[in-house]
């Protein structure tokens, strides 16, 4: 009785705000924390940090994959073991989740998961009740939930999930180049035309990206202009 409660929502930041979290970092990582964070102070500043402890990276994606095996800290084993035990449904719709960074509608969630919408539907529900999602437009997951996710997921499923992300209408032809380059070696001779026709467009002014895109290429996809891009 007298009680009184108090509601805060706090909205996304803006982006002039999560650029001045990234003061040091070079303008690309700088965006590409802006980018992935979406107005998500705690997660710029994980994006931040790792960017630190990798200054060689260029994009979040990047990180990921330089920190893949890492996994050395007890948070992110605890929760690299608790998404172990989720239900199948649970753990393929947070693998999804964990390769776009963003939040995504049901329809594109079992596009890429492979599973039916009403099992993504069910795989959602129990994430929100764990805690791992919110229904917030703004929230993204916890950068320690994104990372243990990625890691802990199937190699091949993982590459499945990056390349039904580089087919989504909405991707860019960089983003589908970033989504193809974290499959390999598993893409196809169509999906290695569209890494090179992004790198065509990124030569000039984003080489880095490009080493990115084709340092991995598995000898039976290498092709003469592959090659030439490459040495370029």
């Amino acid at each position: 009785r007298g009680g009184v409660h108090e509601h805060t929502t706090l909205e996304a930041l803006p982006d002039s705000a999560i650029r001045g979290l990234t003061a040091g970092l070079r303008p690309l990582q700088a965006t590409s924390v802006l980018e992935a964070a979406r107005g998500n102070p705690l997660f710029a500043r994980a994006a931040v940090a790792a960017f630190r402890r990798h200054p060689e990276a260029e994009r979040v994606a990047d990180v990921l994959r330089l920190a893949e095996g890492g996994r050395t800290a007890v948070l992110t084993a605890a929760v690299s073991s608790d998404i172990a035990a989720l239900p199948v449904a649970s753990r393929r719709t947070l693998a999804a989740l964990a390769v776009v960074g963003r939040p995504l509608a049901p329809e594109v969630l079992a596009d890429l998961s492979g599973l039916t919408p009403e099992a993504v539907e069910l795989g959602t529900r129990d994430l929100r009740t764990r805690g791992l999602l919110t229904a917030s437009p703004h929230e993204t997951l916890h950068p320690v939930v994104r990372y243990s996710a990625y890691q802990d997921t199937d190699p091949r499923q993982r590459a499945d999930i990056h390349r039904r992300a580089a087919h989504l209408p909405e991707a860019d032809l960089f983003e589908q180049a970033d989504h193809l380059a974290q499959a390999m070696p598993h893409i196809t001779a169509a999906e290695l035309a569209v890494i090179l026709r992004a790198s065509a467009v990124a030569l000039g002014s984003r080489p880095r990206a490009v080493l990115t895109w084709l340092r991995d290429l598995p000898p039976p996809l290498r092709t003469v202009a592959s090659d030439t891009v490459l040495a370029r």
